[in-house]
């Protein structure tokens, strides 16, 4: 089948949701895949040495586990049409939000307007998927522009499936990360890792930014809320003293409850993104594996050991705190070369919100300000409505609050890094079959994975390959 029937396939004749979830398995063994090696092996990405050669840590010679996957068949990597679907489903393009919060409610909040296959704080949009495959590694990063409520709804759309992955797709480097299970000290990735990152597989590590909603938050928390966010170190408000009394901000709560609580809320979208591309992979008959990841491994705080992405940090607290990739995936933690002081990052935040062609989070970069969730009558009474937009004393509240955190301790967020890493990455590629059939009882291989070869690769030439 071509393409086209794929998509078709993919989206028409897959099984039920209910059905994927009582199938739904974590399947590590990818083809060329090893299981408890005996001599070790040289990782072919990494160029490092993998081995179980320590006798005070592992058992000498072969168990009853032992599977020499690579030398029994060739990696077989995802093609691109693969890649696109399991990406699209993660976090891609699904229409436009209903904008369904009342005025006194705080509409304003809303960063954005444009759907995504998962939610996010005031739909902030803020993960993006860094995508490791035989040809390099990536960041999936498709348009904010929507063009109707659903954006899938029949045949004629699914191409946007690849459309969204073509143009979405970043290029940061010709090469895999240099990451594996073999990296000192401590073994930030853990022995059951030792099969990560290996060709013919396919990585999916969610990446996101917490300090642009966090500030986009704090006008809600200061009009809505009445939140007096207290310097812990100090017992006193955080430079919010002069809006305390005019304007009610009754409630104190500590910096870093506020920063723990948001770091929470943030790592959500993430993990529903990898349990997207989990049942996608179930739907398609691929294998699937999900496991932790280490944010200082892949974003850069190993340099002496692995360059991961090699994000812009500085150092604190002896660790890092990352704030972006110059000129790719600018966030607006402090300090970063591309934000000028505190001032200016609250501006940046309320440019995307009411900058020009702006309505409340439907900009240009966002979505067009006339092709919204709401009908033209209502669009332009909420237009005219007074709290359609953000009060002006949160914005020089935030601003003070933001300097003096800066001020105080040199950076934003204080105590988390800004861009973080999900607790769960996924790799995904296809079955070794043969490893399931030799150690396992039958049930473990699916008719989903018997036949996916023959449903998506059946045809040489009819898929583009992403090798």
């Amino acid at each position: 089948m071509d393409e086209h029937e794929l998509l078709r396939h993919a989206f028409e004749q897959s099984d039920t949701l209910f059905r994927l979830l009582a199938g739904q398995r974590t399947r590590r063994v990818f083809k060329g895949f090893s299981k408890d090696i005996t001599g070790g092996e040289i990782h072919q990405a990494t160029g490092h040495r993998l081995s179980f050669d320590d006798p005070q840590r592992f058992e000498p010679g072969k168990t009853p586990l032992t599977w020499e996957g690579s030398y029994l068949s060739e990696p077989e990597p995802l093609s691109e049409l693969e890649e696109a679907i399991l990406l699209w489903a993660a976090c891609g393009p699904n229409g436009i939000v209903a904008g369904d919060i009342g005025l006194n409610e705080n509409l304003s909040t809303m960063v954005c307007m444009a759907g995504r296959t998962i939610p996010g704080p005031c739909n902030d949009a803020a993960v993006n998927m860094v995508v490791v495959n035989d040809r390099g590694t990536w960041l999936y990063r498709p348009s904010y522009e929507r063009d109707k409520v659903v954006e899938i709804e029949g045949p004629e759309d699914y191409p946007k499936v690849l459309r969204w992955y073509r143009e979405g797709m970043i290029k940061l480097s010709d090469q895999r990360l240099d990451c594996d299970w073999s990296l000192l000290p401590g073994r930030p990735w853990g022995i059951y890792q030792f099969n990560s990152n290996k060709p013919g597989s396919t990585m999916f590590i969610p990446v996101f930014g917490m300090a642009h909603e966090m500030v986009n938050y704090l006008f809600a928390a200061f009009e809505f809320l009445g939140w007096n966010i207290i310097d812990e170190a100090t017992g006193q408000s955080a430079g919010l003293t002069p809006w305390v009394k005019p304007h009610r901000l009754d409630y104190d709560l500590t910096q870093r409850y506020w920063e723990t609580f948001f770091f929470a809320t943030e790592c959500n979208p993430p993990a529903m993104a990898v349990q997207n591309i989990r049942l996608a992979a179930e739907s398609l008959g691929l294998g699937s594996w999900n496991h932790s990841t280490n944010t200082d491994v892949v974003l850069g705080g190993f340099q002496d050991q692995a360059k991961g992405l090699n994000m812009v940090s500085t150092d604190f607290n002896g660790s890092k705190n990352f704030v972006g990739l110059k000129g790719v995936l600018e966030g607006c933690g402090l300090p970063a070369p591309w934000n000028a002081s505190p001032e200016q990052v609250v501006d940046h935040v309320l440019e995307g919100k009411y900058g020009s062609g702006v309505f409340m989070g439907m900009g240009s970069e966002f979505l067009a300000i006339e092709n919204g969730p709401f009908k033209p009558a209502v669009r332009d009474a909420v237009r005219a409505h007074k709290k359609a937009k953000i009060a002006s004393w949160c914005v020089d509240a935030a601003k003070a609050y933001l300097r003096y955190l800066f001020d105080h301790y040199g950076r934003y967020p204080v105590y988390f890094s800004d861009f973080q890493t999900s607790a769960f990455m996924i790799e995904v590629s296809h079955c070794d079959i043969r490893y399931y059939e030799n150690f396992n009882v039958p049930g473990y291989i699916n008719s989903r994975i018997r036949r996916h070869h023959e449903l998506w690769h059946s045809k040489p030439g009819a898929i583009k390959r992403a090798a």
